[in-house]
């Protein structure tokens, strides 16, 4: 069973790497009025998959079971971003007099997508404390750096407006062909990262745990 340490650093970094997303996103949507709700919303998604995720870590001991469990909490998360009561609440905080025409979406992104990456984080983490606390190899062929990168490179406000104008723009917004433009092309080369990142890992991977540098 890996060590306390290694579960309060799963939990802290899940919970940072949620926090960081979902101030990017408060900052570029301007709804500092629902942020408390939003981040205890979040907060407490985390907190049920942290326990969830440390009891089958504890007491059942299986890898297979931590994945499982990981994608029905983030099944739930899924079915209660766009559950009306939670919308209803969050656009009861708001006290913007001009909202967006996309305000649905963004309730539901504001808590979504925070929660799934942090859920995604705390899996990784506890996935290969337990690898290590066995004794067994603990790197992994997913392209972790590439997935950092894209995160870094989406949830900022930039980002986020590009993201959005290429995927749902407004009427009046005359410059949606060249962010869609923008927008693949940054996708394309984190494809091709990420496969190259995946190639290396693979390579890496057929060499000895010692080998590793």
């Amino acid at each position: 069973m890996p060590h306390t340490q290694a579960f309060a650093a799963a939990g802290i970094a899940a919970l940072g790497v949620a926090w960081l997303i979902a101030v990017q996103m408060v900052l570029t949507f301007r709804t500092s009025d629902e942020f408390g709700l939003v981040m205890g919303a979040i907060t407490a998604d985390l907190a049920i998959g942290f326990a969830i995720l440390a009891f089958v870590v504890s007491k059942l001991g299986s890898e297979r079971v931590m994945t499982l469990s990981v994608l029905g909490v983030a099944l739930a998360t899924l079915m209660f971003s766009g559950w009306p009561v939670w919308m209803d609440a969050v656009e009861a905080r708001s006290s913007n007099p001009y909202p967006s025409s996309h305000r649905d979406a963004q309730i539901v992104l504001e808590f979504l997508a925070p929660c799934l990456a942090g859920l995604v984080v705390l899996w990784r983490l506890l996935v290969r404390a337990y690898r290590k606390a066995l004794g067994q190899d603990a790197r992994t062929l997913w392209p972790w750096f590439t997935i950092g990168a894209g995160l870094v490179l989406v949830f900022n406000p930039l980002g986020i407006e590009v993201v959005g104008s290429a995927i749902a723009p407004s009427a009046t917004d005359w410059l949606a062909s060249l962010w869609r433009f923008v927008a693949v092309v940054a996708a394309a080369v984190l494809v091709v990262l990420a496969v190259i990142e995946f190639a290396l890992r693979a390579r890496r991977l057929r060499l000895p745990v010692q080998a590793e540098v």
